[in-house]
């Protein structure tokens, strides 16, 4: 069980920043109930609920399902919490953790934060809130033309690859491919553009790839007319945990109480939602949170909407071999020194009362 220093204080209250915009998010129980959910009520007032400021996706819902779902579904409530929002273009994202406009950074891939790490932010990954990256799921991954005569990692030299944001893991996947050919960052041109345009500047050919994940991902499928060169999956070639929770340091110690709180409805939403994945995304689509024609390919990648795959690490744990494969790939596409980092130096359980 990996260990961070951290002042066990008993300090457990909260603030907000006002250049944060608060999106508190109502709970859907009516909705829940048709589904057969069975949500509990709690005496807690919605006055004295904590707020936790958390880092969440443009749409409210893409690779932030379980925070999401721990919300409307009372989790977060049964622990004294409340979610408060944080709705911040992508690449901010780090610069919002470094200033404090947001607490928690939920669904933060290992080697994005391996290099984040490597530049001295001081914080741990507390709790796997990534689904688990499996061969059998869309993963992400970098897509060309049906027509292009890019087959493999070597004919990309020279090539222009469109990414959401350049420091982001989309990038280091996208490197950890071209090793395989002796490729490095030098070797390619690599363009931020944004997510929604992904489909658009690749059919134009106004770049030669896109790495891609989520909604695109699923509309690239879905069309055809496109190629996938690799998926995520494929660097590790297997089931791995790829990403969780990012907290700041100073947080943790002066908040230790509402972390464990935070990590311990984390892990409740995910002991419900590893027995009922079908009915995760029958309330998406119910409550308009994903469209119903992209479903199956969001989270199946042939389509055939068979969501039983798709799982959570079992109660938020992380596994120290998940985590030190990321810190390898790493120290292998150069955005980290080989020997300077070591998963312990990355993510800890201590706050998850099943390690």
């Amino acid at each position: 069980m990996a260990k961070a220093s951290f002042d066990r204080s008993n300090n457990a209250k909260s603030t907000s920043s006002g250049i944060t915009r608060r999106h508190s998010l109502k709970a859907f129980a009516g909705a829940a109930a048709a589904l057969g959910i069975a949500v509990r009520s709690y005496p807690t007032r919605a006055g004295d609920l904590l707020p936790l400021r958390i880092l969440g996706s443009g749409n409210g819902w893409a690779a932030s399902e379980i925070v999401i779902l721990a919300e409307e579904f009372g989790y977060f409530r049964k622990e004294g919490l409340k979610l408060d929002l944080v709705l911040l273009p992508a690449e901010r994202l780090t610069v919002a953790l470094e200033g404090g406009i947001t607490d928690f950074v939920p669904n933060a891939h290992y080697i994005y934060f391996v290099n984040i790490k490597d530049k001295g932010l001081k914080g741990h990954q507390v709790v796997s809130t990534s689904p688990y990256s499996d061969p059998r799921l869309p993963s992400g991954g970098l897509f060309v033309r049906e027509n292009s005569k890019i087959r493999g990692p070597e004919d990309l030299r020279d090539k222009t690859i469109g990414l959401t944001v350049l420091q982001f893991a989309s990038a280091w996947f996208t490197l950890a491919y071209l090793e395989k050919a002796g490729l490095k960052r030098d070797d390619i041109n690599l363009i931020a553009i944004p997510g929604p345009q992904h489909e658009q500047v690749l059919s134009s050919g106004d770049v030669d790839a896109v790495y891609t994940s989520g909604a695109v991902e699923a509309s690239l499928r879905r069309r055809g007319g496109f190629r996938k060169l690799f998926t995520t999956t494929d660097i590790a070639g297997r089931r791995i945990s790829a990403g969780s929770t990012i907290v700041r340091d100073d947080y943790a110690r002066d908040k230790p109480d509402i972390v464990r709180r935070y990590v311990a409805a984390i892990g409740n939403t995910i002991e419900w939602a590893n027995r009922n994945q079908e009915e995760i995304f029958h309330y998406a689509i119910k409550t308009g949170k994903v469209n119903a024609a992209l479903a199956p390919f969001l989270y199946t990648p042939d389509g055939g909407g068979d969501y039983s795959v798709l799982r959570w690490p079992d109660h938020g744990l992380q596994n120290r071999d998940d985590v030190k494969f990321w810190i390898d790939v790493g120290e292998r596409i150069g955005i980290v020194s080989r020997g300077k980092l070591a998963p312990e130096d990355i993510y800890t359980d201590q706050f998850n009362s099943f390690a």
